[in-house]
């Protein structure tokens, strides 16, 4: 079986390496296919690519400007629109696997795939979220949406994830189905499947029972047991974490914690002028560690005291090694996770004022760490279907089945 799979980002390709492992060891041939360039810059995480053991292509090519203007994108799309088809058409694929469809490039590419009589299948890729997917587009963002997808140009990501018409999503979750489901109309067949990246993460959560975590306390000479609050870097604006780290030092320094940013991997931030910026403001090194990829943010959940996200999957690793988890509800972003309100699994918190009682608390009262981790395995249970270790073999097996359905009903 010959399968692309073309993953949302150049960053988010770990999300399916099991996937994608278990399906080569099956003997089905994998071409990666990055599309990062035509609606966006292409990253330093296309090294992810690159390193992964898989054949892979990029589209647009290396050696492409940075911040193009609209009009070249456009005018690249249609261009790469046409390679997208002919090696569809020339590596005889059977199946196409993507992690998103709602912008221009990914919504064009399946659609295409589609029409050629190749079947598609869609995995998003992180938390579905009812608000972000139903969230009210004005008309003006409307109709851009519908020139790009109809004339095939690539202009900035926009719509609803899986309105472009898979023949089969693969949803991580019941929650995640419901969102699809409210969200648009879908026509897609849609099978909640779990995750095989948690099922792993819980794996070597077993794993590392009684043993020793020090990796962080190597890597950045930090102080024996002493509490490290973990906070998880997303597209927040400068002035909005800067004013975010003021804020944690004040508690971290009350319950005498370290705080360790993780910039994201994609971000342009550079870790030197975050450290530059915490020195002015007399922020030191023992109170503030700045890394990006020196660690994965798994490594950082392993051994750190309390997880602080807001709206990122790690706090979902951050629950299966029982760490709990603040949930920063107060930066008016795309979507608000509410793990707090429906599970009482995360402290969620709504005001800045409210932030520095929920460090100290999550950090020091036994308790409540306690009561967020019972409640966290009963989110857990429900949102990765108690991580029983055989979501991989139900994805492979969905895959294998819906190309044999598929190939069975164009030849008739």
């Amino acid at each position: 079986m010959n399968i692309v799979f073309v993953p949302s980002n150049s960053s988010h390709l770990g999300k399916s390496r099991l996937l994608l492992n278990k399906l080569r060891q099956n003997g089905c041939s994998i071409l990666l296919v990055c599309v990062d360039g035509i609606t966006d810059d292409l990253h330093s995480t296309m090294d992810q690519i690159k390193n992964s053991g898989f054949d892979y292509k990029i589209l647009p090519a290396e050696g492409y400007p940075k911040n193009r203007h609209w009009f070249v994108k456009s005018v690249m799309m249609r261009k790469f629109v046409n390679i997208w088809t002919q090696f569809v058409k020339q590596l005889k694929t059977d199946v196409v696997i993507f992690q998103e469809d709602y912008d221009p490039a990914t919504f064009t590419l399946l659609r295409i795939a589609k029409g050629l009589g190749v079947t598609t299948v869609l995995i998003p890729d992180g938390l579905l979220v009812h608000e972000n997917n139903s969230r009210q587009m004005s008309c003006f963002e409307w109709l851009k949406c519908v020139i790009a997808r109809r004339i095939q140009v690539a202009l900035k990501s926009g719509g609803r994830i899986g309105t472009a018409g898979a023949d089969l999503i693969l949803a991580m979750n019941k929650s995640g189905k419901d969102v699809l489901i409210k969200g648009s109309p879908i026509n897609s067949r849609i099978e909640v499947v779990g995750s095989p990246e948690y099922d792993d993460i819980a794996r070597q959560y077993s794993n590392s029972k009684n043993v020793s975590q020090d990796l962080l306390q190597k890597k950045f000479h930090l102080a024996q047991n002493r509490p490290v609050v973990f906070l998880a870097h997303q597209a927040v604006n400068e002035s909005q974490l800067k004013d975010l780290i003021r804020r944690t030092i004040l508690a971290t320094r009350k319950c005498n914690a370290l705080l360790l940013l993780k910039l994201h991997p994609r971000s342009n931030d550079d870790p030197e002028k975050w450290r530059a910026w915490a020195l002015e403001e007399g922020i030191s090194t023992q109170e503030l560690v700045i890394a990006k990829n020196e660690v994965s943010s798994l490594d950082i959940v392993k051994e750190c005291s309390v997880c602080m996200t807001f709206f990122s999957t790690v706090c979902l690793e951050a629950m299966i090694f029982d760490k709990p988890v603040i949930l920063i509800q107060f930066l008016n972003l795309s979507y608000k996770l509410q793990y707090g309100q429906l599970y009482g699994a995360a402290i969620e918190v709504e005001s800045p004022d409210e932030l520095e009682d929920a460090i100290i608390s999550a950090v020091s009262t036994e308790q409540l760490r306690l009561n967020l981790a019972k409640n966290a395995r009963v989110l857990l249970q429900d949102e990765l279907l108690g991580m029983d270790g055989k979501s991989v073999d139900r994805m492979v097996t969905l895959i294998a089945d819906l190309v044999i359905q598929h190939k069975q009903k164009l030849k008739n």
